[in-house]
């Protein structure tokens, strides 16, 4: 930033109003020139390219995992791993691509709802961030147990304050309209989605809490179910159906080794 403000155009009408369409272009070309604005542009690209690919991998990784545990829409078809290309979560993949690329098409479309998507964006993750440090202060003083790297009882809880003061702070910038310096309403809607959605917020989110509450027990009540047949024939397995203690010795015909349910294996 200091560079930036060092080397930028005065006239800042000229920078934001640039014939590029993108200010910081506009910078570049006022203090470099072309070959270097073409140089520095091309790194810019990169650089956003392999951060896409981290942030990819990341929310892959995690739309995965609620997948698996069957908390996701559609968790069914976004479930299975992909043994062809290396036992990753190719539809997951994929669908995190196409989500990214449908909210990429926000800035063409309406670039106000994108700005009012984006910075709620912020929001929620420092929000994300702070409910953990939040409770970890308030009330997980007697069970929260230090990591290697740990600041002791005296510096740990002040740190922990001023990291909540900074996240709420950070959530109430991120409200704030861009335009300026009078911003008016027809020129900041983003600010309309905001309420919005602040004010919809409960509503939504205490039914769908209900809901997956209700379809996780429903979840725990068929793992058990199935977790105890599993163990039931495990043991038919070992000891037979009558408990005749087979152990050690290997099935004597395919139509024994069908009954006890693991066809072409023997025995331990």
């Amino acid at each position: 930033m200091i560079v930036i403000a060092a080397t930028i155009n005065p006239d800042l009408s000229s920078v934001t109003g640039s014939k590029f369409g993108q200010p910081m272009a506009q910078i570049y070309y006022d203090a470099v020139g072309k070959n270097g604005t073409l140089g520095l542009m091309s790194l810019l690209f990169i650089v956003q390219f392999m951060m896409g690919l981290s942030i990819l991998v990341a929310a892959s990784r995690q739309t995965w995992a609620f997948s698996r545990d069957g908390a996701l829409p559609f968790s069914g078809f976004f479930r299975p791993i992909s043994r062809r290309f290396g036992y990753i979560p190719l539809r997951t993949i994929w669908g995190c691509v196409f989500l990214a690329a449908i909210l990429g098409l926000l800035c063409l479309i309406a670039p106000a709802a994108a700005q009012a998507l984006f910075s709620l964006a912020v929001a929620g993750n420092n929000f994300a961030w702070g409910v953990p440090i939040f409770a970890r202060v308030v009330w997980g003083q007697k069970k929260f147990k230090p990591g290697p790297f740990y600041t002791g009882d005296r510096f740990s809880i002040p740190i922990a304050w001023s990291a909540l003061a900074f996240l709420v702070f950070g959530i109430l910038l991120s409200m704030f309209p861009v335009g300026g310096p009078n911003p008016t309403r027809k020129s900041c809607p983003h600010d309309r989605t905001h309420l919005l959605i602040f004010l919809h917020h409960p509503r939504l989110t205490i039914p769908c809490s209900i809901l997956y509450e209700l379809y996780r027990r429903h979840q725990l009540r068929n793992l058990d179910r199935s977790t105890s047949l599993l163990l039931r024939r495990r043991t038919e397995m070992v000891h037979g159906p009558e408990g005749n203690h087979r152990r050690g010795r290997p099935y004597r015909s395919a139509a024994e080794r069908h009954h006890y349910g693991w066809v072409g294996h023997q025995r331990p």
